[in-house]
């Protein structure tokens, strides 16, 4: 029996310029992107173009760039792209006061400081990663612990700077014995991308002799303008295989692909990016009992993913870039409309059918 062939009908798509193309691609996402380049050599070579790759890197990228330690080499912004979806050293350890200028920041660090008693001067060690999430272009950042209030971090019988392998930045911080475990960072809401919602992880491994870790009296908080959230958590791993409901397993402390593990700690929502600094702290200080062999990598902050039934999914995928195209059709400026095809908007007028990279699905659409 002969199987049918699938292809793929762009209808009035063939006829728009590349630019135009280029221009409704960036409504929809990276991911979507890279799906319609699979199935379309149409758009493939709409989808190389630096205008629309530019609309998928943040706004403010150049200053990104200038804080990185090492420079980014690149030979187009979608090879840029795909290298910032890497994780990517930020601050480089200088940035310095608010109120001092470049020649007084030389001077500052080349001189002994009496950082303590100078309120006008920020933490000098500001040291973050930063990464794009590859899917949908949203900011990630990670904070390392040299620039958090760790409580008796500086004290040499209670914690060490160790150096480990597989790790975002060159310290971590080993906790030797406390009673009083507390942890607290911040990040400027500017910094994170705007209609985002974040999930803030504690990311860390225990020693083979740690102790004193399991306790349920441990609490993560965040706090961000008027909204603030407490969570009950606990830093050892669940070893339980009992199901539990999908809520509480996304809570679960989860090991990651570099080996390291992570522990939520708490939701916020970024709307406009101007309500302040994002306050993040982790707390076991109810039972003071001793403590030992954590060891802390850093506190990460990055886009909530949410779940879809996997059953949907292929079915939403596909409604999700028509109604992207469509919308952004809506958008195009009159200039970039053909004479030589009246009402390329009207009733009708696409007629898409979109093959999912996986090869067994296909849907048809009439647009309205």
């Amino acid at each position: 029996m002969a199987t049918e062939k699938t292809e793929l009908s762009t209808c009035g798509f063939s006829i728009l310029p590349e630019d135009c193309v280029s221009y409704l691609l960036s409504f929809t996402s990276p991911c979507e992107v890279c799906r319609l380049s699979l199935v379309s050599k149409f758009f493939l070579a709409a989808a190389q173009t630096d205008l629309l790759w530019e609309s998928f890197l943040p706004p403010d990228v150049a200053e990104i760039l200038s804080r990185a330690a090492n420079p980014v080499a690149y030979s187009s912004k979608k090879e840029l792209y795909f290298h910032l979806c890497q994780p990517l050293l930020v601050d480089d350890g200088k940035r310095v006061g608010r109120f001092m200028s470049s020649a007084q920041c030389i001077t500052t660090l080349n001189s002994e400081f009496d950082w303590a008693s100078n309120a006008a001067v920020d933490l000098l060690f500001n040291v973050q990663s930063f990464q794009l999430e590859k899917s949908t272009g949203r900011k990630t950042y990670m904070i390392s612990p040299e620039i958090m209030r760790i409580v008796w971090v500086e004290t040499p019988q209670y914690w060490r700077w160790i150096s480990l392998p597989q790790s975002r930045f060159i310290k971590q911080a080993e906790l030797l014995a406390v009673c009083w475990l507390e942890i607290n960072c911040s990040i400027d809401s500017r910094l994170l991308s705007q209609k985002t919602m974040y999930t803030a992880y504690m990311i860390y491994k225990l020693n083979p002799d740690s102790y004193g870790l399991d306790s349920n009296s441990q609490k993560a908080s965040i706090k961000f303008g008027v909204h603030s959230q407490v969570n009950r958590v606990t830093l050892e791993p669940d070893d339980e295989d009992d199901e539990e409901d999908d809520e509480e397993e996304e809570k679960q402390v989860q090991l990651r692909e570099d080996g390291w593990l992570k522990m939520e700690l708490g939701q916020i929502y970024n709307d406009q990016g101007n309500e302040g600094e994002i306050q993040i702290n982790f707390l076991d200080v109810e039972e003071l009992h001793w403590k030992k062999g954590l060891v802390f990598a850093g506190i990460e902050i990055r886009p909530t993913k949410r779940k879809v039934d996997a059953e949907f999914l292929p079915k939403a995928r596909i409604s999700s870039l028509i109604s992207s195209l469509v919308a952004a059709l809506s958008k195009v400026p009159s200039v970039y409309i053909p004479d030589i095809v009246p009402g390329i908007c009207s009733h009708q007028f696409l007629n898409l059918r979109l093959v999912t990279f996986t090869g067994s699905l296909r849907q048809q659409d009439i647009i309205g």
